[in-house]
Order: C-alpha cells, then sequence, then structure tokens
C-alpha cells in the first residue's frame, strides 16, 4: 500500500484549490475597483448610474464660467473718475480670456454694461460707463478674446441696483457686469435686476370749501 495514499489534496484537489483562490482574488479585485469608481464618483460630485455603470459628473465647465465672472464682477474697479482699470482687477479679467481660449467657447458671445451711481450729471455718467465697459473689453481683446465675440455698452445711472443715498448703495451701483451667451441660449451672467424707481404719487385729498354764513359754518367736500 503506497504510504502517500490518502495524505494531501493529490494533483487535482491542488489545482482545485489554487483555481478557487484565483477566482475569488480576481472576484474582490474586480469589486475593489468597482468600489473606487463608485467612491471616484462621488468625491468629484458625481452620481453612479447603476444601469450604465458609468458616473454622471454635473456640468463643471459652467459653474466654472459663472465663478470667473463673478469673481471678476467682484474684484473689478477703476482710478476714481476714469476709465482705468487697476492692476489688481487684471488677473480677473485674464481668467475670462482663458475660459474664452477653450475649444468649446469658439461660438460663445460676451456682453459687458457698465454702470453707475448718480454722482455728478446724467451725461457725465453715460459717458463713463461706456468708457469703462469699453476698457475691459479692449483689455480682453488684448488678451486673445476675437473683437467680434464682445459687445460693450453703458447704462450710466439709469439701472441702480441700490440705493444711490448711501455710499454702500452707490458703491454697488459702480460695477461692471458680465454675461456669456451661448448658441443654445443658455446665459451665464452676474447681471443683478435693477431697482426700478417707483413713482409715489401724493394722496389725493378732498378739496374742501368753507363757507360761513349768518347763522352756521357749512363745510363742502369737492
Amino acid at each position: 500500500m503506497d504510504k502517500k495514499s490518502g495524505k494531501g489534496l493529490g494533483t487535482s484537489g491542488t489545482i482545485l484549490a489554487v483555481g478557487g483562490a484565483l477566482i475569488i482574488l480576481i472576484g474582490g479585485y474586480f469589486l475593489y475597483k468597482r468600489y473606487k469608481k463608485i467612491s471616484d464618483c462621488t468625491k468629484a460630485g458625481g452620481t453612479w448610474d447603476k444601469e450604465t455603470n458609468s458616473c454622471i459628473l454635473p456640468k463643471k465647465e459652467v459653474i466654472q464660467e459663472k465663478q470667473i465672472l463673478k469673481d471678476a464682477y467682484d474684484n473689478l474697479t477703476f482710478e476714481i473718475g476714469k476709465a482705468i482699470i487697476k492692476p489688481a482687477s487684471l488677473p480677473f479679467l485674464d481668467e475670462i480670456a482663458v475660459v474664452f481660449a477653450n475649444e468649446d467657447a469658439k461660438p460663445w458671445k460676451l456682453e459687458i454694461k457698465g454702470h453707475t451711481d448718480n454722482k455728478g450729471s446724467e451725461s457725465y455718467n453715460q459717458k463713463l460707463s461706456e468708457d469703462r465697459a469699453n476698457s475691459v473689453k479692449t483689455y480682453l481683446i488684448s488678451k486673445g478674446i476675437e473683437d467680434s465675440k464682445i459687445t460693450s455698452s453703458g447704462f450710466g445711472l439709469s439701472k441702480p441696483i441700490a440705493t444711490n443715498d448711501t455710499a454702500e448703495g452707490r458703491a454697488k451701483n459702480r460695477r461692471v457686469e458680465f454675461s456669456i451667451i451661448k448658441p443654445t441660449g443658455e446665459i451665464v451672467t452676474t447681471q443683478t435686476q435693477p431697482v426700478i424707481p417707483v413713482e409715489v404719487k401724493p394722496e389725493q385729498i378732498p378739496v374742501e370749501t368753507v363757507v360761513v354764513t349768518k347763522n352756521q359754518t357749512v363745510t363742502l367736500g369737492s
């Protein structure tokens, strides 16, 4: 009788054991890969689609464009009473030029609109708003955006977004707004709804006529 018989798994048993271990390892590897994909998708702000086994990401380019326009809007300043852009503002305008250098941005258009507070004459503020918007346009063209893609206009003091009775309100009204218009009709903008002044009419007070007679006083309403 063979002394080795009955000991160990034998050749076929060894093969089965190794094969089973490989299957477990391979299965575990693919499970790990799937888990990592879902984890990476979640970290990126996406949603994992179980039907297609794919990650659906939000439109980051829209978020990026909106933030870049907002940064330019919030940080754009000029020398007092002039259309000269302060150097600290230029890096934020450069970011707009970077967005328009993207291949997807070829059909896009950019609108630039200047506004002022009510200090000074209407004609002075109209020209200042136009000059400032045009100054921004000129700078962006120098950074590579095609002239045909940009329009600039000024509205002077006609569209306030805050009261002009306070320094804080006037600071908000002195602004340059940006809008990206896409062929799809989508608009990414910093534009704020202007405050529409409401005309307050004096309350209609009935005119009274007082007639004094010898015996009594009579009030006649109109």
